[in-house]
């Protein structure tokens, strides 16, 4: 007997729970509502953001396909996440998550410019996901900070960020936007999504009690996953006040790969870093996508002028950067580079440079200085 998928509602939304988080094998107080607060909700708008199977009346299985929207420069790419995939111990096995999947990912086809997805590699590559992209994380400790700067750091005062302190929250979002790569968060939903993955927002209050940035943190503030702020220098001024008053040895700090200035000044005085794959990614609208990411990195990096044929297998891409544009658009010219769909992510977006994912011809030098594309994975926006 064939299979029914159906999209969830909001009166789905107790039972559809109940499933993931036995699946999970998660225990209270862990729960999807609060580990994804901005997208767990019992409405009919986002439950519909769920494909599932039911077998005797009862939901067994399901997969939730989540929208995003990115703010590439002056570029909004539609994204969709791919979360919550489970199926109920007693039907695994069974076909029900292929079932699903490949239904989702049609219609991801269909409608999204990109999409992102958590999970074991070779599972998700059956659906065209790579782990790829590129997110610096740099460990500071005390002893960094100490031997670095000779004056103190800046007086500022922490307080959790909540959704009632409404004008702080402007304040966050505002500085939040100011980064040439966000996610569009609604002011509404804004701290939801800070919340996400159980993470806390702090926001940062100098001498006058105005804003002056914002971080994210996790692992009992050992882990800044997320950082606002005035000015660069504020950011290092916000790290280095958070050390000193939370009592951290050290602290990770993860950064887009947008976030140049601040990376620049990170890797002066980190005791160490690391450079991790985003997340597993399938393009979808590969021009749009290229071209926006390449005209955000063309404002922090001089890129070398020139002309890159790639076949992707999907279509073919001719890749140009001139002295005033860059553009990516699909061509029938013959290829200077000839991939997989699933190397050209790596080749493309990273994190290793394109030479280290396969041979680089002269003709398509221009790659290794191109690439990787400042493709990053941002916690908050997770799913």
């Amino acid at each position: 007997m064939a299979e029914t998928i159906e999209r969830l509602r909001a009166d789905d939304f107790e039972e559809a729970i109940e499933v993931m988080e036995h699946s999970f094998g998660f225990d209270p107080p862990r729960a999807f509502p609060t580990l994804h607060p901005a997208i767990y909700r019992p409405t009919d708008e986002w439950m519909r953001c769920n494909y599932a199977i039911r077998r005797e009346g009862r939901i067994v299985a399901v997969v939730g396909v989540y929208p995003r929207v990115t703010a590439v420069g002056d570029v909004r790419l539609k994204v969709a996440g791919i979360g919550g995939v489970c199926v109920h111990p007693d039907h695994r096995r069974s076909g029900l998550m292929k079932l699903l999947m490949d239904q989702a990912v049609a219609d991801i086809l269909e409608d999204a410019d990109i999409s992102f997805l958590g999970g074991q590699r070779q599972r998700y590559a059956y659906w065209g996901y790579e782990k790829c992209g590129v997110n610096p994380v740099f460990t500071i400790g005390q002893s960094n900070v100490r031997h670095t700067f000779a004056e103190p750091p800046p007086s500022l005062r922490f307080e959790r960020l909540g959704e009632s302190d409404t004008d702080r929250v402007v304040a966050c979002k505002d500085l939040y936007e100011q980064a040439a790569v966000h996610g569009v968060r609604p002011l509404e939903d804004f701290v939801k999504h800070l919340l996400t993955w159980y993470q806390q927002p702090w926001v940062a209050l100098d001498e006058a009690d105005a804003v002056v940035g914002y971080l994210l943190v996790e692992g009992g503030g050992t882990k800044i996953n997320e950082i606002a702020g005035t000015s660069d220098e504020m950011r290092i001024g916000i790290i280095r006040a958070w050390l000193d008053q939370k009592g951290c040895d050290r602290v990770a700090v993860t950064c887009q790969p947008d976030e140049v200035p601040l990376i620049r000044e990170l890797g002066t005085f980190c005791e160490s870093s690391t450079t991790d794959a985003a997340r597993n990614w399938r393009v979808v609208d590969w021009p749009k996508v290229v071209t926006a990411l390449l005209q955000v990195k063309r404002r922090f990096s001089a890129l070398p002028e020139g002309r890159v044929v790639i076949d992707v297998t999907e279509m073919r891409l001719a890749i140009e950067v001139t002295g005033d544009a860059v553009s990516c658009v699909t061509t029938d010219d013959e290829p200077d580079l000839v991939s997989t769909a699933l190397d050209a992510h790596r080749i493309l977006f990273g994190p290793e440079p394109p030479s280290r994912v396969v041979e680089i011809l002269d003709a398509a030098r221009a790659l290794e200085g191109w690439c990787p594309l400042p493709l990053g994975y941002v916690r908050a926006d997770g799913v």
